[in-house]
């Protein structure tokens, strides 16, 4: 009996000794996440420095949370298995893999993703299975996947998941291959994404051939992406019609060199940016130049203004104010510069420039087949569009008493009837062209093609026909 009692309390030490281990074992159980930074997968035990280089990388899975603070991260060599296909050749620096959920990166300090590599695949961040990708914080992130593989991604989000930049942190992306691919783009609050590729730089959603890629940019946010591949796109399949980019407009290129921007969108084009290497989102107006148009002391209405980039050419567009009190438009003057510019002349802008209409005094007194020239008619005088006037006015600009300097009339393959005035004046008396009280006024006859001036004494009583007939003009020139 003695013997029996003795094997018990020796069983029984032997239990209460393993129990640790075995009774306990739920306390102690480490639970693995999907989720591996550097090639290290997270658990619950090393979520809180997962580098073991004193705590740059801390994993909250209550707020599946990843903070990054003053982290370097190569990306190195991730085994995954979706289905029936096991990928063991891709390089990541950041893999995340829970489906259906957003997992979130605050940026603190000043951190890298690098990728070196000789695998088939690179990514700086890779999130799988329709995973949402949302970054935060006040810090950056530089992105450098350096390798001459096109298949190289700064970050990319299986599935079409969006992806969202909403503090005010700075992440820049260089890329031998695509620098971001996603559904979707949202940056608000201050972010700020640079993307260098040597392909589409970014390719938004696609489904079935058609664009379905959101971009959004807005709360001060900006965007500047730049491909140096050749036929490839800053920005690939983004569905204009979506997201803001047309309100906050953008500047577009073939080239990230400043002095070459040579398209202009938003609020002034059609963005179709697909087709450019640089986008930058917004514009970046220090760099823009605003072109007012002012009607002047004697026209009315209201003209839309125009933007260009500093240092580039515009062309001057039609007049579409109105004169008043018989004011004629002659052409448009720029702040500071006296010379008198035209409709479709170029000029180079380089600052801010306030364009206004010069006017002068209808020509009373020019007639061209009895037809009196105004405003209104004088780009076809005669409405066969044979006969136009252009006026150009003296140093005094619009004042009311000044008379143009030059009237320039330009017959192209025309056919004039000499006839009365149509004001009802000197009524014994026709005229081809008639030009009376311009002392000061050059008249000039431009000829184009073939063209005739004849009389055919329809009327009783006439006195006086001529062909050609100025008063008081300064000179005449053919």
């Amino acid at each position: 009996m003695k013997k029996r009692i003795s094997t018990f309390f020796l069983v029984l030490a032997l239990v209460l000794t393993m129990a640790p281990s075995v009774l306990f074992a739920d306390d102690e159980q480490i639970e693995e996440y999907n989720l591996y930074v550097g090639g290290v997968q997270v658990t619950s035990e090393n979520a809180s420095d997962v580098l073991s280089d004193g705590g740059s990388v801390v994993y909250n899975r209550d707020e599946n949370q990843l903070t990054l603070t003053d982290a370097n991260i190569n990306a190195e060599l991730v085994t995954r298995s979706t289905g029936e296909t096991t990928y063991i050749d891709h390089y990541v620096g950041i893999d995340y893999g829970d489906s259906n959920e957003q997992l979130t990166i605050e940026l603190i300090g000043r951190n890298t993703i690098t990728g070196y590599h000789s695998g088939r695949y690179g990514y700086g961040i890779y999130c799988a299975d329709s995973n949402l990708l949302a970054f935060s914080g006040l810090g950056t992130l530089d992105i450098n996947m350096d390798s001459t593989l096109e298949t190289n991604y700064g970050i990319y989000l299986e599935d079409w998941s969006s992806l969202y930049f909403n503090g005010s942190e700075q992440v820049n992306i260089t890329s031998a291959g695509t620098g971001i691919y996603c559904e979707s783009m949202y940056l608000r609050d201050d972010a700020a994404v640079t993307v260098e590729s040597g392909v589409d730089a970014i390719q938004l959603g696609r489904i079935h051939g058609e664009n379905i890629g959101t971009l959004n940019v807005e709360n001060d946010a900006s965007l500047e992406v730049y491909t140096t591949g050749s036929n490839k796109s800053a920005l690939q399949y983004i569905d204009e019609d979506r997201g803001n980019v047309k309100e906050a407009g953008a500047c577009a290129g073939y080239s990230n060199d400043e002095d070459y921007y040579d398209h202009w969108e938003g609020d002034y084009g059609d963005p179709d940016l697909s087709s450019y290497s640089y986008v930058k989102i917004p514009y970046e107006y220090s760099r823009s130049c605003n072109i007012i148009f002012e009607h002047g002391s004697y026209g009315s209405g209201s003209m839309d203004p125009m933007k260009s980039f500093k240092g580039s050419r515009i062309v001057l567009p039609e007049n579409e104010y109105k004169g008043v009190d018989s004011y004629f438009f002659t052409g448009w003057k720029l702040s500071g510069d006296d010379t008198l510019y035209h409709p479709g002349d170029h000029i180079t802008i380089t600052e801010d420039t306030v364009v206004t209409a010069a006017w002068v005094k209808e020509p009373m007194n020019l007639f061209i087949g009895g037809v009196q020239v105004t405003e209104d008619n004088a780009s076809d005088v005669l409405g066969d569009g044979t006969v136009s006037v252009e006026l150009y006015p003296n140093d005094s600009g619009d004042s009311p008493e000044s008379k143009p300097e030059i009237i320039r009339i330009v017959l192209d393959n025309a056919i004039i009837e000499a006839d009365r005035r149509s004001d009802g004046q000197e009524r014994n008396s026709e005229y081809g062209i008639r030009y009376e009280e311009g002392e000061g006024t050059e008249v000039q006859l431009v000829l184009k093609g073939s063209n005739y001036i004849y009389n055919k004494h329809s009327y009783v009583g006439i006195k006086e026909v001529s062909g050609i007939r100025t008063i008081n003009a300064k000179s005449f020139t053919i």
